[in-house]
């Protein structure tokens, strides 16, 4: 196995960090001394650590006494019935829909509609979740369970654009989705759409068995854009390349970990803001289900409505690697929530924090393409590549253009995803300087090319330890992200 010792003396190390050696001694008392980080994974730190006042007892010693030639759980057991009708008896029922209607804090409409959705998802998960045909939120039909205003006897949600925005920033964050956006659809927006899509009066969207054309509801006239964040420290593992071995060439695939994790995030959440319109009387039809992609999985893994409706509703810019880049987050976002609706929404702007212009300067992650496939140009173009007399980009627009059949033939985009994880917009905030620069950036051009090369210098790719990770302090290890769960155990 390979080992990395550090060869910076701990006196050294500490005096680095502004600590003087008066400061060492106290230090010295309250907390293990490592040599290197082979001695800090072999300490008990290394794995999982409960808080000191949590005791240890021998194998079946419960804190409750059992009596094994008594208890045996195979024997007949019977529970109180809790089934189906019980839930939908009238006075429950009656029950609930009072407190709606009364406006009960925590028993309102609102209230309800988001314990209902994670309720109708759990089920329809643990059914196996099949995709509804009919592209509208039928993860709560009568075969688990009922709900909605109409079913509780209330009337609709009812409130303004302004409040309705916040109401659903508010519950898709606690979903999942960290930034919520928006983009009203108009007739500009449904030609992003294509020619798979068609409008029209329906209450659901429609199916033509025929030619797999879908018509959306005409009502849906607004498009929730919800950013998923990807793992940014699983993706370091893929910024550089392996250079022998029969994988020469190609990032290391555990780098992938990352994005896939995010695909599914990207669906449970997709699946809970569903249940939650409809919880408030609402539509929601989503969209990574709609077009093309649902004929054809490799088209729909394109994500081809993504970028552009994330662009227009404010989720970030283009960037040179032809997807989003995040003001907050860089490149290191997966495809976002897609969800139409007819729930009265304000829509929000394209932003321009500079990452585009600084895209003209950068060009870390096309020098660092393993395929060859991002431009290196120095401008964006209106040109397209062609294959076989067909374009392989979207026209009108000026942008970077990707050449996707070298991309493809490499093995892109189940082998290499290297351009999300090296993108300088990555770094988090939590270090001063990052949002210094990106401040910077966002007002100014002028010391792009100077920044640039400080990533280059700073960040530059490195072997990441893979045995150091599968070894690593599960206590304190800023990688995992647990939603709900403290970030260390003192």
């Amino acid at each position: 196995m390979t080992k990395f010792h550090s060869i910076i003396s701990r006196r050294d190390f500490m005096k680095g960090l502004g600590i003087t050696s008066a400061g060492l001694g106290a230090m010295a008392g309250i907390g293990p001394v490592f040599k290197d980080l082979d001695d800090m994974m072999a300490s008990p730190s290394g794995n999982f650590k409960r808080s000191w006042w949590v005791k240890e007892r021998d194998f079946r010693d419960l804190t409750i006494d059992v009596d094994w030639n008594v208890l045996d759980i195979r024997k007949p057991f019977t529970i109180a019935p809790l089934t189906m009708k019980l839930l939908e008896e009238g006075p429950r029922i009656e029950r609930r829909g009072a407190a709606m209607r009364a406006n009960i804090k925590g028993d309102r409409l609102q209230d309800h509609a988001v314990t209902e959705a994670l309720d109708r998802v759990m089920n329809y998960v643990k059914a196996g979740a099949p995709v509804p045909l009919n592209q509208d939120i039928n993860v709560a039909s009568t075969q688990f369970l009922n709900g909605g205003p109409d079913y509780w006897g209330t009337p609709c949600w009812e409130d303004t654009p302004e409040e309705n925005l916040q109401l659903v920033r508010s519950v898709m964050h606690y979903f999942g989705s960290s930034q919520v956006f928006v983009f009203e659809i108009d007739d500009y927006m449904k030609k992003l759409f294509t020619q798979e899509v068609s409008w029209g009066d329906v209450d659901t969207p429609q199916v033509n068995q025929s030619n797999g054309v879908i018509t959306l509801p005409n009502k849906c006239k607004w498009g929730i854009v919800g950013a998923i964040k990807q793992n940014s420290v699983i993706q370091k593992y893929g910024i550089k390349v392996h250079e022998d071995g029969p994988a020469k060439g190609y990032q290391p695939h555990f780098a992938e970990a990352s994005c896939y994790d995010a695909y599914i995030d990207l669906h449970i959440v997709s699946l809970k803001i569903q249940a939650f319109l409809q919880g408030l009387g609402y539509s929601g039809v989503d969209a990574q289900f709609v077009g093309s992609g649902r004929h054809d999985p490799i088209r729909s893994l394109f994500g081809q409505y993504s970028v552009p409706f994330s662009a227009f509703a404010g989720l970030g810019e283009m960037s040179r690697a032809n997807i989003i880049c995040s003001p907050e987050y860089g490149l290191g976002i997966r495809r976002p929530v897609l969800m139409l609706t007819d729930l009265p929404l304000t829509p929000t702007k394209p932003v321009d924090a500079g990452i585009f212009n600084f895209c003209h300067t950068c060009k870390i992650c096309a020098n660092n393409c393993p395929s060859g496939q991002l431009s290196k140009d120095d401008e964006p173009s209106w040109e397209v590549h062609n294959y076989q007399g067909q374009p392989i980009n979207r026209s009108g627009i000026c942008s970077y253009r990707a050449d996707y059949v070298v991309a493809s033939n490499f093995g892109c985009p189940r082998d290499c995803s290297l351009c999300q994880g090296i993108c300088p917009f990555n770094h988090p905030n939590e270090a001063i300087i990052h949002p210094i620069i990106k401040g910077t950036v966002g007002a100014t051009p002028i010391l792009d090319g100077f920044f640039a090369n400080m990533e280059r210098f700073m960040y530059s790719p490195e072997n990441m330890d893979m045995d150091a990770w599968w070894k690593r302090d599960l206590n304190s290890w800023s990688g995992d992200a647990l939603p709900g769960f403290p970030s260390r155990v003192d």
